[in-house]
């Protein structure tokens, strides 16, 4: 069996009180080959799958790697709603936003039909990235398609800020002549 990721944990932690489940590793849809496709994690109601997360690591802008990954994501089943999240190594984010909005726009799949797309978050954090929607048949799905950032420590201001609560919770350096007899 395979191990769930920390993703997945919390995934299912909070779906569990909604009554929704996360499956890891779940086959369904179909590879290019034909056989069945092996999702990073499906969330389901009641058997029903509503969402379906493919996930990507790179360490730079590769853009063959991330357009299969998002054909793959949309190959693996029915539902409204797409995850499709890259873990980041890559020294700037700027070219693989750009990228991604380019392919999210003009790239566009066999059988969907290009709606909208809207950026999600400020580049300068941890994750950012895009909501598309598209139009497949008579319905409509969005692909949420996150850039998360693995460079990234503390923001300045979050590491000025916990600089500042560090000093006011330290107990007071105490001198030789403080100290009580």
């Amino acid at each position: 069996m395979p191990r769930r990721t920390p993703v997945q944990e919390v995934l299912g932690a909070s779906l569990a009180v909604a009554k929704r489940e996360v499956a890891d590793q779940a086959l369904g849809g179909a590879t290019a080959n034909g056989n069945p496709g092996e999702r990073d994690a499906v969330i389901r109601v009641s058997g029903q799958e509503i969402s379906i997360y493919e996930a990507l690591v790179c360490s730079g802008l590769d853009r063959t790697n991330i357009k299969k990954y998002f054909d793959k994501l949309l190959s693996y089943g029915v539902c409204d709603i797409y995850f499709h999240v890259t873990y980041s190594y890559a020294k700037e984010l700027k070219p693989l936003l750009e990228y991604v909005e380019h392919m999210l726009k003009h790239e566009v799949s066999p059988g969907l039909t290009y709606l909208a797309c809207e950026f999600v978050g400020p580049p300068d954090y941890e994750t950012s990235g895009y909501i598309a929607t598209y139009r497949v048949d008579h319905r409509e799905v969005a692909v949420v398609f996150l850039i998360v950032d693995l460079t990234v420590s503390w923001p300045p201001v979050a590491e000025a800020t916990a600089s500042t609560i560090q000093a006011a919770c330290s107990p007071e350096p105490t001198t030789a002549s403080q100290q009580p007899a």
